[in-house]
């Protein structure tokens, strides 16, 4: 059931960093309409192998593709001082767990709002290194796809979807379907196809029908392999 899920084979990747966090410099204008919301780019201290210029490059340019969730009814700014509405973080896979948990021993990633133990705001994007170097077999030879899917997955939670369960109208797993995990649909069990972005060209349904997750609708319980 869990072969979907599975993390390919790769290059190494930081397994526990410090539990730290840090924002990288960077800043853009505003992209999109409607309500603006502000974001950082962070790290945590301690990950080591990945071209951090690279990766807040990549999250920026993601986020301001218009096939993204920008000009949708929101509007998106990164900053890297003063208030931000939410933190698209790469994190280690073990401090990941203690945001996101490990009922379903598979490395994800998540969108944690609050502090698990505090109830603190945290409004944190967590993004798994484990994924962001060695990406997902859905995604096989197409790791850039993968980490756009991840970036607008969770950014998605971020801004308040759920997930959704079936296909989009064109044969498209909608963004916010937990494609890390599998692509067959919950609903009509149909296989979608593999996709990145909650707007692509010509999906007139999307970002798709969303619903919270209950026994019945849940991808873990499919086999997507």
């Amino acid at each position: 059931m869990l072969a979907a899920g599975a993390l390919p084979a790769g290059a190494d990747y930081t397994q526990q960093g410090a539990g730290t966090f840090h924002t990288l410099a960077g800043t853009s204008a505003p992209f999109g309409s409607g309500q603006l919301l502000r974001y950082t780019v962070d790290v945590e201290d301690g990950i080591t192998g990945v071209d951090l210029t690279a990766f807040a490059a990549a999250v920026q340019a993601t986020l301001t593709d218009p096939r993204s969730w920008a000009g949708h009814g929101v509007s998106l700014q990164r900053v890297d001082s003063g208030t931000a509405d939410f933190h698209v973080t790469l994190i280690s896979s073990l401090t990941v767990r203690q945001f996101c948990g490990y009922d379903i021993p598979i490395e994800t990633s998540c969108y944690a709002a609050t502090n698990a133990t505090t109830s603190a705001p945290l409004n944190r994007v967590v993004l798994n290194v484990a994924r962001w170097v060695r990406g997902d077999a859905n995604y096989v030879g197409d790791l850039n796809a993968y980490r756009q899917y991840m970036i607008n997955h969770e950014v998605g939670h971020a801004l308040g979807h759920d997930h959704a369960h079936d296909c989009l109208s064109d044969g498209l797993a909608p963004v916010m379907m937990q494609q890390t995990i599998g692509l067959r649909s919950a609903v009509s069990g149909a296989l979608c196809a593999a996709n990145p972005w909650p707007y692509p060209a010509g999906a007139a349904d999307a970002p798709g029908a969303e619903a919270p997750d209950t026994p019945q609708n849940s991808e873990f319980d499919l086999k997507n392999d």
